[in-house]
């Protein structure tokens, strides 16, 4: 006999689907500050820079860039990670 008798269990597909949405939610959440982060980390690195060696604004720019880029292909593989499953070959639960 159940410990709680009205209690509702949630069928299997049902847990799948939220689980599903809830980290579709949290990857939408957390991408744009990837995006940001990596320009931002770039940007300063090279204003930083600019500022020793008196180049400015060229490396802020370039490193700017190089943040630019490397966000994109940070966000792309958080992306096709998440459709694909794990690189490794094993299966995520």
């Amino acid at each position: 006999m159940d410990d709680q008798p009205n209690s509702v269990k949630p069928s299997p597909p049902a847990v799948e689907k939220v689980t599903r949405y809830s980290r579709q939610a949290a990857l939408a959440m957390e991408l744009p500050f990837t995006m940001a982060g990596a320009v931002v980390v770039g940007g300063l690195v090279g204003y930083l820079l600019d500022k020793w060696l008196h180049t400015s604004p060229w490396l802020m720019a370039i490193f700017g860039a190089i943040g630019f880029i490397g966000g994109v292909r940070e966000v792309i593989r958080r992306l096709t990670v998440n459709e694909n499953g794990p690189r490794d070959g094993t299966k995520s639960s």
